[in-house]
Parts: C-alpha cells; structure tokens; sequence
C-alpha cells in the first residue's frame, strides 16, 4: 500500500475542508425586535435614551469610535463591509443590554425624509435633536446634548447639516423608488454592497456631517441608527431570492472571499453572520410605521393608477425587474408606508379592491416580524399624471462631495456610474408622469 500518498491525499483533503464553510445554525433563545425609530413608544424612546448615556459615562462611544477608525480602511470598499457592521452594532447593542436589559437598537429609515431631510421627526428634541450650533457645530439638544467626545480628541459631539430650509438651498436624500430599484436591479452580494455602500450609506453620512462625516463617526448615535438601517436592507436583498441569502463574493479579478474567512478584529466566521435569527444574531426588523403624504387630498390631477401602468414595460423590465407587471400588488420589498393621516388622499388612490398578497420568506427564516408586503404601501398608491409639474417632479439625490470620497478611496468611475444610474431612474420617472407619495 502507498502510505505516502494516502498520507497526502488525507493532508489535501484537510486542507481543502478548512477553506470550506460548515454552517452553523445555533438557534436563539430570545428575539429583540428592532423598529424604525418613530415606531418607538415614549418609554420605549427613553429606555434607548437611558442606555446611550450610562454608555456614555463608562466610555463606550469613545472605544466603538476607535475601533471603526482602526479597522477604517479594511472594512469599507470590502466585501466584509456589511457582514462587519452587522457586527459591530450588534457589539453595541450587546452592551447597552448590558445596562439595559429590554435595550434593542432602532433603525433610522431616512427615504420616508428623503424630499426635505430638514424636516424629519428625527432631528427633533424629542428624538435625536438637530443641527450644530452655526459657529461651533456643536450639538446642543436631544439626547447627546452638549456631550463632549474624547475620541480622536476632545470635543463637543459635532453636527453640520448640508440641507436646510431654504428652498433655494436644497438638499434632496434617496427615495424609496430609487432604493427599491436598486436592491432590486443588483442580482449579486458585490453589486448590492456597492449600491448601498456609495448610495443610501454615504449620503446619510455627508449630509449629517459633523463627527458623521469623519471615520470616528460612531460618536453620533446617528451612527448605529443609520447601520441598523443599512443592515436591515442587506437582510430584505437577502430575502428577495433563495441564492442571495449565502452569497458573499468579492469583484472579479480581486482576491476571493469565503464565507469561512474570520471577521476583522472579531473571532466570528463571516457565514455565522449571515442568517438573522441564528447564532448570534438574534434580532429581526419590524414592519414600519406610516407618515403622512407630503400632499394635499384636493390634488385632483393626480390619478388612480399602479406603478405598473405608470412605466412602459420596457422601463419596468431595466428598473425594477422583480416586478410582476400582471401583478400591481406584488413588490418583493416593502416600501414605507406614507400615507397614515391623510386617509382621504390614500382612498382616493387606492381600489378599495385591492388585495396584498405577502411573499413567502426564504424556507425556515424571516428577518420580520410580519410580512415584508402585507406591511407595505400598494403600489396603487403610487400614482402618475400625464405630465408632472415641476413641484411634483422627483428630485436627484445630493452627490457626495470630493472629500468624502477621496477619504474612502472611492472610484470616481465606479461612484459616477453608480450616480447616473440614480438620476436615470429618476428622469425615467419623471418623463412619464409618474408622481411620487413621498413628495
């Protein structure tokens, strides 16, 4: 018997198992449910209030500041991009339950803003306060009120909005539509991670600016509530097909990338933190809450039609190719709901016939705690006119500015691409009359 070369078929044979993924599916004993932040009860708000700041006190936001600036440069533009930050904020989360026990961390949906972010509920005293003061760009109400940061050095915690309320100064962030297209147009985990990371994840760093805008950003707790978010969206694409789910994958011609490969500056596989309700990952996303629409009910030159009549068939083929055009109702992501207040103006657009029918989640798991349809706004709702007067018209999102992306080492090319498929959509939306809810 050849002994040597069974000996280096068994030694090939190691090697090549521990380059594969053996999925571990550890079940959870307990499920926190993390909600959009308007979602909140009061007590509820202020039990995420009261963890932040005894966080505060024993330093946490300084050592979660560091760390996101120590492993700055391996973690964006990667591949580990998402599965590290759904790490990391679950790191955060973990310790505020420390503190906290009933702690779970919201998740700040910034496309029910997106066509006057200056407006948002969010950047109320009553939830995370507003801009920096015009001289010092210190935040100086809601819950991080006159907090002083001591991570890279000491200083008053930071904001420096981009959007305002002057209507000749508009700032504009990315809408449900352009998002919705987006998730639905990336059929790999490299497209998506890019469409997402330079998309709805930058802007909402730039324009918040401040401490957000730099890479010790997690001193704002807009941070974990903006990464809940992203996070949130990466489990919806997850969902959207059965081969998604797994999928981690770098750009063709860079080095490959495993499900087995260790998380950097964690002891975690990247597969464990693949699968929400698994392992350590032990929370879901709510279904969200509504907001009113941004219109009046007496606009009569709005119709009563579906997404589906409102773009040729060959626009909803290149845009949103998940659609059912012989199905209104069928959106594989939910869409926020506009529309709660002004229920004169949904009756007007809705058939009182219609009918949501939810998807059916991968077998086995789902990252809500209802389903991502029956909880979404019909696309009946969303209505178009024969032409779309200007102060209808969807507006392009702000671009991200040259420091941002010289700070990132962001590809101009690639961002550029990126950009111009995102006002395509938008002038593809506009041209045939489609008007948005949001507006």
């Amino acid at each position: 018997m050849n002994w040597s070369f069974i000996i280096l078929y068994v030694l090939s044979l190691a090697n090549f198992t521990s380059c594969m993924y053996i999925r571990r599916q550890q079940s959870c004993s307990s499920i926190s449910i993390r909600k959009e932040v308007r979602e909140l009860s009061d007590s509820e708000w202020q039990e995420v209030v009261k963890a932040v700041n005894i966080m505060d006190k024993y330093g946490w936001f300084h050592w979660f500041a560091f760390t996101h600036v120590h492993f700055f440069n391996e973690i964006h533009l990667f591949p580990e991009f998402l599965p590290w930050h759904r790490r990391f904020i679950q790191e955060f989360e973990s310790v505020a339950q420390h503190y906290c026990p009933t702690f779970a961390l919201p998740y700040f949906d910034p496309t029910l803003d997106f066509a006057d972010p200056a407006k948002s509920a969010l950047f109320t005293s009553k939830y995370m306060g507003g801009d920096g003061g015009p001289k010092s760009q210190c935040v100086n109400d809601g819950p991080q009120a006159n907090w002083q940061m001591t991570y890279p050095n000491n200083h008053c915690l930071k904001r420096e909005f981009t959007f305002t309320d002057d209507p000749s100064n508009s700032i504009f962030w990315i809408s449900p539509e352009v998002l919705l297209s987006g998730m639905q147009t990336s059929t790999d985990y490299r497209t998506f991670q890019t469409t997402i990371e330079l998309g709805i994840h930058a802007i909402i760093h730039t324009t918040i600016g401040g401490d957000m805008v730099e890479m010790y950003s997690p001193n704002d707790f807009f941070f974990f509530l903006h990464h809940a978010n992203i996070d949130r969206l990466w489990s919806e694409w997850q969902n959207l097909d059965s081969s998604y789910l797994l999928q981690y994958i770098n750009d063709p011609g860079k080095p490959p990338v495993s499900l087995s490969d260790t998380l950097t500056g964690f002891p975690d596989l990247v597969g464990d933190l693949m699968v929400l309700g698994q392992n350590q990952n032990c929370f879901a996303y709510s279904a969200q809450q509504s907001i009113s629409s941004k219109r009046s009910s007496s606009d009569s030159s709005i119709t009563n039609t579906s997404i589906t009549k409102a773009l040729s068939p060959n626009s909803l083929k290149k845009y949103f190719p998940k659609l059912d055009p012989n199905n209104p109702n069928s959106f594989p992501i939910k869409l926020p709901k506009p529309l709660k207040d002004n229920s004169e103006f949904i009756s007007s657009l809705t058939p009182s016939t219609a009918n949501l029918q939810p998807i059916q989640p991968i077998s086995g798991f789902s990252n809500s705690t209802d389903s991502p349809v029956a909880n979404s706004i019909s696309p009946s709702t969303l209505a178009i006119i024969s032409t779309t007067p200007d102060e209808l018209s969807m507006p392009y999102p702000a671009r991200l500015p040259d420091s941002f992306i010289s700070m990132h080492g962001i590809s101009i090319d690639k961002y550029n691409a990126l950009y111009s498929q995102m006002t395509g959509l938008i002038d593809t939306l506009n041209d045939q009359g489609y008007v948005s809810p949001y507006i």
